[in-house]
């Protein structure tokens, strides 16, 4: 279990830079703002492609096949009530309180002298109903819908657990969330999950329950070798899909981007034990809340200070995604060292 944890740790952080890899617009700061150059600006687009559409959206779907496997590891019907308590403290208060945090930056950048920087920001109107959007449904905070997600799936924890205690119905039950988009049934409105990605967390469910110890150990190395090859294959048919080149409907996607997944989490054997466990990896929450933000800024000041040419989308992005994970890595770290309590909240209570 100690490799377990060790590489749960590691490769969170690993999808948390990708997070950020997906949202940092330094390829569009320039292919919006500059001329069009021949070739070059073919080069930044391909190049975006790869990194925001290709290799990065592993990130999401192996995040939630994790949630999934975590959860349900030793899973019974009588700890309900006890996982229910443990995720409100995991994901729910934070969840909150980053809500709310946002919320309250999205005040201050609406009627305040610093509105002038956020010329492109919705004014936000203070109402009740507003509050409670940005605070319960996280108008503010897009990029927690995710959160939004795991806490409506620990409420329907019953209903996963039944649907996968065999295991030849729990891989009907994986198969069929694949279509689930197909369907368009409105209860996923009224709840307002994204219902395309349960299949990710229903495929964890059934790892946690049914094949957990595979979870635990270090992958043979013929399977590693073979996971790499899966990996840079699912990326191949993702570019050649984004590019036009392929059509794949939605239900294949999700498919490939499942076993994308897998092949990662097994591929990821390859170099978790050469890399040593750190503090700053246990960063992964204020990665997730601040990187749009952060980024954001971080790219604008190198394209305003930098020379104005279409290479340089490659030097922003390179600098500005590093950049983006240092800086929300040093305050986090300063605020676990001198507002520990404040840590706890905002980090979910993980030390």
């Amino acid at each position: 279990m100690d490799y377990y944890w060790k590489k749960k740790t590691i490769l969170s952080f690993m999808l948390s830079v990708m997070v950020t890899w997906i949202h940092t617009s330094a390829f569009e700061q320039y292919t919006l703002q500059l001329p069009y150059q021949a070739g070059m600006s073919e080069a930044v687009t391909i190049c975006g492609y790869f990194f925001q559409y290709t290799v990065c959206r592993v990130a999401v779907p192996l995040f939630f096949m994790m949630a999934g496997a975590n959860f349900f590891r030793n899973y019974s019907s009588d700890m309900y009530g006890r996982k229910l308590l443990s995720r409100a403290r995991s994901l729910l208060i934070p969840y909150l309180a980053w809500n709310t945090l946002v919320m309250l930056f999205y005040i201050v950048t609406s009627y305040t002298a610093v509105s002038q920087f956020f010329t492109g920001r919705e004014k936000f109107v203070l109402s009740v109903s507003n509050v409670v959007e940005a605070i319960l449904f996280r108008k503010c905070n897009y990029v927690f819908w995710f959160m939004y997600d795991l806490i409506i799936y620990t409420i329907l924890t019953p209903v996963f657990d039944l649907l996968t205690s065999r295991k030849w119905i729990g891989w009907l039950f994986t198969a069929g969330t694949l279509f689930l988009p197909m369907l368009k049934l409105g209860i996923f409105d009224v709840i307002r999950i994204d219902e395309s990605y349960m299949v990710f967390y229903a495929f964890g469910c059934m790892i946690g329950k049914h094949y957990f110890h595979l979870f635990t150990q270090r992958s043979e190395r013929s399977v590693r070798m073979v996971s790499i090859l899966i990996c840079a294959a699912c990326m191949t048919l993702q570019m050649l899909h984004k590019c036009g080149i392929l059509t794949l409907p939605g239900v294949a996607m999700n498919a490939l981007i499942l076993v994308f997944a897998l092949a990662f989490w097994n591929a990821a054997d390859a170099v978790v034990p050469a890399v040593r466990e750190r503090t700053f990896m246990k960063s992964t929450m204020f990665i997730y809340a601040l990187h749009p933000d952060v980024s954001a800024v971080i790219v604008k000041c190198i394209y305003l200070l930098g020379p104005k040419r279409m290479w340089m989308a490659f030097v922003n992005f390179g600098i500005s995604a590093v950049l983006t994970v240092v800086v929300i890595c040093i305050a986090a770290e300063l605020l676990r060292r001198y507002l520990p309590k404040t840590y706890g909240v905002l980090a979910g209570f993980r030390k």
